[in-house]
């Protein structure tokens, strides 16, 4: 398994599919990776079950429309965290209804 540091995604092979960078190394347990892109309506509902099981994260809005509006977010999670994030965002929502791009 390999880190994209530009990216924040973690990848199977050595060369990152997503930005192209080819120096990727191995994931460190608190190197922050991507884990899902989301409809604001639901940013909450994943916020509140990462708190609930002591996941930190961080959330950065997409899609600005007016002076505090977001339209998606982000989500990150420490590598040490991802799986476990992952699991509980499969749990939460159908990745087909909620999520698009790349992430989980």
């Amino acid at each position: 398994m390999f880190y994209c540091k530009k990216c924040k995604m973690v990848r199977d092979r050595e060369r990152c599919s997503f930005c192209g960078a080819k120096k990727l190394r191995e994931p460190k347990v608190n190197d922050v990776v991507y884990l899902v892109h989301i409809e604001r309506n639901f940013a909450g509902m994943l916020a509140a079950v990462l708190k609930q099981n002591s996941i930190p994260y961080l959330k950065q809005g997409r899609g600005f429309f007016g002076p505090v509006y977001w339209m998606k977010y982000d989500f990150y999670v420490p590598f040490g965290a991802h799986e476990k994030a992952k699991e509980l965002y499969e749990e939460l929502f159908s990745k087909e209804e909620i999520a698009e791009g790349e992430g989980v």
